[in-house]
Protein backbone atom coordinates (compact mmCIF):
# COMPACT_ATOMS: atom_id res chain seq x y z
CA UNK A 1 0.00 0.00 0.00
CA UNK A 2 2.86 2.38 0.83
CA UNK A 3 4.32 1.82 -2.62
CA UNK A 4 1.13 3.16 -4.18
CA UNK A 5 2.12 6.67 -3.06
CA UNK A 6 5.83 6.65 -3.85
CA UNK A 7 5.36 8.94 -6.83
CA UNK A 8 2.98 11.32 -5.08
CA UNK A 9 4.93 14.49 -4.29
CA UNK A 10 2.38 15.59 -1.73
CA UNK A 11 3.38 12.63 0.44
CA UNK A 12 7.14 13.26 0.13
CA UNK A 13 7.54 14.89 3.60
CA UNK A 14 5.71 11.98 5.22
CA UNK A 15 7.80 9.43 3.33
CA UNK A 16 11.01 11.12 4.51
CA UNK A 17 9.74 11.21 8.08
CA UNK A 18 8.72 7.55 8.00
CA UNK A 19 11.99 6.62 6.30
CA UNK A 20 14.06 8.31 9.02
CA UNK A 21 12.04 6.59 11.73
CA UNK A 22 12.65 3.20 10.12
CA UNK A 23 16.39 3.83 9.68
CA UNK A 24 16.69 5.01 13.28
CA UNK A 25 15.05 1.87 14.64
CA UNK A 26 15.91 -0.98 12.27
CA UNK A 27 19.14 -2.18 10.65
CA UNK A 28 18.60 -1.52 6.95
CA UNK A 29 21.65 -2.29 4.84
CA UNK A 30 23.22 0.27 2.53
CA UNK A 31 22.13 -0.21 -1.08
CA UNK A 32 18.63 -1.37 -0.25
CA UNK A 33 15.65 0.61 -1.47
CA UNK A 34 13.40 2.03 1.20
CA UNK A 35 10.27 4.00 0.34
CA UNK A 36 11.53 4.84 -3.11
CA UNK A 37 15.07 5.85 -2.12
CA UNK A 38 18.28 3.85 -1.92
CA UNK A 39 19.78 3.68 1.58
CA UNK A 40 23.22 5.29 1.37
CA UNK A 41 24.60 4.21 4.74
CA UNK A 42 23.79 1.64 7.39
CA UNK A 43 22.86 3.54 10.53
CA UNK A 44 22.17 0.70 12.93
CA UNK A 45 23.58 -2.78 13.29
CA UNK A 46 22.10 -5.58 15.32
CA UNK A 47 24.22 -8.38 16.70
CA UNK A 48 22.65 -10.56 14.04
CA UNK A 49 23.50 -8.31 11.09
CA UNK A 50 26.99 -7.63 12.48
CA UNK A 51 27.57 -11.37 12.72
CA UNK A 52 26.41 -11.83 9.13
CA UNK A 53 28.73 -9.07 7.89
CA UNK A 54 31.84 -10.18 9.79
CA UNK A 55 31.39 -13.94 9.89
CA UNK A 56 31.94 -13.83 13.66
CA UNK A 57 29.45 -15.35 16.08
CA UNK A 58 27.03 -13.08 17.91
CA UNK A 59 28.34 -14.13 21.32
CA UNK A 60 31.92 -13.16 20.47
CA UNK A 61 30.85 -9.82 18.99
CA UNK A 62 28.72 -9.14 22.04
CA UNK A 63 31.77 -9.54 24.33
CA UNK A 64 33.63 -6.84 22.40
CA UNK A 65 30.64 -4.49 22.29
CA UNK A 66 29.92 -4.85 25.99
CA UNK A 67 33.57 -4.06 26.71
CA UNK A 68 33.25 -1.02 24.42
CA UNK A 69 30.11 -0.01 26.35
CA UNK A 70 27.77 -0.34 23.40
CA UNK A 71 25.54 -2.51 25.61
CA UNK A 72 25.22 -2.98 29.36
CA UNK A 73 26.48 -6.28 30.70
CA UNK A 74 22.98 -7.37 31.71
CA UNK A 75 21.33 -6.62 28.34
CA UNK A 76 19.18 -9.69 27.73
CA UNK A 77 17.49 -8.67 24.48
CA UNK A 78 17.61 -11.15 21.59
CA UNK A 79 20.54 -10.70 19.19
CA UNK A 80 18.32 -9.30 16.43
CA UNK A 81 17.02 -6.58 18.76
CA UNK A 82 20.33 -5.62 20.32
CA UNK A 83 21.07 -2.57 18.18
CA UNK A 84 24.10 -0.28 18.10
CA UNK A 85 25.49 2.65 16.12
CA UNK A 86 27.00 1.14 12.96
CA UNK A 87 29.29 4.08 12.19
CA UNK A 88 30.59 4.49 15.75
CA UNK A 89 31.61 0.85 16.07
CA UNK A 90 32.61 0.21 12.44
CA UNK A 91 36.33 0.23 13.24
CA UNK A 92 35.84 -2.28 16.04
CA UNK A 93 33.85 -4.62 13.80
CA UNK A 94 36.54 -4.39 11.11
CA UNK A 95 39.25 -5.38 13.59
CA UNK A 96 37.51 -8.36 15.21
CA UNK A 97 38.01 -10.75 12.24
CA UNK A 98 41.73 -9.91 12.17
CA UNK A 99 42.36 -11.03 15.75
CA UNK A 100 44.08 -14.32 16.46
CA UNK A 101 44.60 -16.84 19.25
CA UNK A 102 47.73 -16.83 21.47
CA UNK A 103 49.41 -19.64 19.51
CA UNK A 104 49.12 -17.72 16.23
CA UNK A 105 50.37 -14.57 17.94
CA UNK A 106 53.42 -16.36 19.34
CA UNK A 107 54.24 -17.87 15.97
CA UNK A 108 53.88 -14.52 14.21
CA UNK A 109 56.20 -12.61 16.54
CA UNK A 110 58.62 -15.42 17.37
CA UNK A 111 57.86 -15.63 21.09
CA UNK A 112 57.66 -18.54 23.49
CA UNK A 113 54.53 -19.12 25.56
CA UNK A 114 56.27 -17.78 28.66
CA UNK A 115 57.57 -14.72 26.82
CA UNK A 116 54.16 -13.72 25.50
CA UNK A 117 52.63 -14.21 28.95
CA UNK A 118 55.38 -12.17 30.63
CA UNK A 119 55.27 -9.30 28.14
CA UNK A 120 51.48 -9.20 28.51
CA UNK A 121 51.66 -9.34 32.31
CA UNK A 122 54.04 -6.38 32.38
CA UNK A 123 51.99 -4.31 29.94
CA UNK A 124 54.31 -4.33 26.94
CA UNK A 125 52.09 -6.46 24.71
CA UNK A 126 48.37 -6.17 25.30
CA UNK A 127 45.48 -8.12 23.75
CA UNK A 128 42.69 -6.14 22.13
CA UNK A 129 40.21 -7.39 24.71
CA UNK A 130 40.52 -8.51 28.31
CA UNK A 131 37.41 -10.69 28.14
CA UNK A 132 38.60 -14.18 29.06
CA UNK A 133 35.93 -15.90 26.97
CA UNK A 134 37.23 -14.37 23.74
CA UNK A 135 39.49 -16.99 22.15
CA UNK A 136 41.14 -14.65 19.63
CA UNK A 137 42.19 -11.51 21.51
CA UNK A 138 45.51 -10.72 19.81
CA UNK A 139 46.29 -8.46 16.87
CA UNK A 140 49.41 -9.66 15.09
CA UNK A 141 50.36 -6.22 13.79
CA UNK A 142 50.64 -4.94 17.39
CA UNK A 143 53.23 -7.58 18.22
CA UNK A 144 55.15 -7.21 14.98
CA UNK A 145 55.36 -3.44 15.44
CA UNK A 146 56.64 -3.84 18.99
CA UNK A 147 59.35 -6.31 17.94
CA UNK A 148 60.38 -4.18 14.96
CA UNK A 149 60.63 -1.00 17.05
CA UNK A 150 62.72 -2.74 19.68
CA UNK A 151 64.98 -4.71 17.34
CA UNK A 152 65.81 -1.62 15.26
CA UNK A 153 68.61 -0.91 17.75
CA UNK A 154 69.91 -4.48 17.98
CA UNK A 155 73.37 -5.62 16.97
CA UNK A 156 73.84 -9.05 15.43
CA UNK A 157 74.96 -11.78 17.84
CA UNK A 158 76.51 -15.00 16.58
CA UNK A 159 74.96 -18.35 17.41
CA UNK A 160 77.94 -19.35 19.58
CA UNK A 161 78.25 -16.16 21.65
CA UNK A 162 76.98 -17.12 25.12
CA UNK A 163 77.53 -13.76 26.80
CA UNK A 164 73.96 -12.68 26.02
CA UNK A 165 70.57 -13.66 27.46
CA UNK A 166 66.94 -13.10 26.58
CA UNK A 167 65.14 -10.28 28.34
CA UNK A 168 63.05 -12.79 30.26
CA UNK A 169 66.10 -14.63 31.62
CA UNK A 170 67.74 -11.31 32.47
CA UNK A 171 64.67 -10.32 34.45
CA UNK A 172 64.94 -13.49 36.52
CA UNK A 173 68.63 -12.98 37.22
CA UNK A 174 68.60 -9.25 37.95
CA UNK A 175 65.02 -8.47 39.07
CA UNK A 176 64.96 -5.65 36.51
CA UNK A 177 61.48 -5.66 35.00
CA UNK A 178 60.82 -6.01 31.29
CA UNK A 179 59.50 -2.42 30.95
CA UNK A 180 62.63 -1.10 32.69
CA UNK A 181 64.84 -3.14 30.38
CA UNK A 182 62.97 -1.94 27.29
CA UNK A 183 63.17 1.68 28.43
CA UNK A 184 66.89 1.30 29.13
CA UNK A 185 67.38 -0.16 25.65
CA UNK A 186 65.57 2.77 24.03
CA UNK A 187 67.59 5.16 26.22
CA UNK A 188 70.78 3.34 25.13
CA UNK A 189 71.62 2.37 28.71
CA UNK A 190 71.57 -1.31 27.76
CA UNK A 191 72.89 -2.93 24.62
CA UNK A 192 70.42 -5.03 22.66
CA UNK A 193 71.48 -7.96 20.53
CA UNK A 194 69.72 -10.15 17.99
CA UNK A 195 70.68 -13.80 17.80
CA UNK A 196 71.53 -14.94 14.29
CA UNK A 197 69.30 -17.68 12.92
CA UNK A 198 66.42 -17.06 15.35
CA UNK A 199 63.38 -14.98 14.37
CA UNK A 200 61.30 -12.54 16.36
CA UNK A 201 61.09 -11.65 20.02
CA UNK A 202 62.99 -14.70 21.27
CA UNK A 203 66.04 -13.61 19.28
CA UNK A 204 66.37 -10.33 21.21
CA UNK A 205 69.05 -10.40 23.89
CA UNK A 206 70.72 -8.18 26.45
CA UNK A 207 74.44 -8.17 27.05
CA UNK A 208 75.71 -9.94 30.16
CA UNK A 209 73.01 -9.45 32.84
CA UNK A 210 75.76 -9.49 35.50
CA UNK A 211 77.48 -6.48 33.96
CA UNK A 212 78.03 -3.07 35.53
CA UNK A 213 75.35 -1.64 33.22
CA UNK A 214 72.72 -3.87 34.78
CA UNK A 215 73.96 -3.12 38.28
CA UNK A 216 73.72 0.61 37.66
CA UNK A 217 70.30 0.23 36.07
CA UNK A 218 69.03 -1.75 39.05
CA UNK A 219 70.44 0.86 41.44
CA UNK A 220 68.72 3.67 39.56
CA UNK A 221 65.41 1.81 39.61
CA UNK A 222 65.62 1.16 43.34
CA UNK A 223 66.58 4.77 44.02
CA UNK A 224 63.63 5.96 41.98
CA UNK A 225 61.30 3.73 43.96
CA UNK A 226 62.61 5.28 47.15
CA UNK A 227 62.32 8.73 45.57
CA UNK A 228 66.01 9.34 46.23
CA UNK A 229 68.22 10.56 43.42
CA UNK A 230 71.47 8.54 43.17
CA UNK A 231 73.60 11.69 43.18
CA UNK A 232 72.09 12.72 46.53
CA UNK A 233 72.68 9.42 48.26
CA UNK A 234 75.42 9.33 50.84
CA UNK A 235 78.47 7.15 50.11
CA UNK A 236 78.04 3.71 51.57
CA UNK A 237 74.28 4.13 52.05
Amino acid sequence: MVNDYLEEEVFAPYRRLLRDVILDHWPVAAGKELLGEVVEELRLHSLTTASQDTGIGTEAINHFLVEARAFPVDDDRPARRRLFDARKYADLLNKIPTLVAPIAMRQAIGATRMELAAFEEEGLLLPRTLVVKVKNPWRISDGIQFVEDLSAQAELVSEVDDSWETLLLARRRTRVSLPDQVKAIHDKQLTLGKRAGIPGLHSLLVKNPKSIAFALLYARIQAKKLRISPKHRRPGS
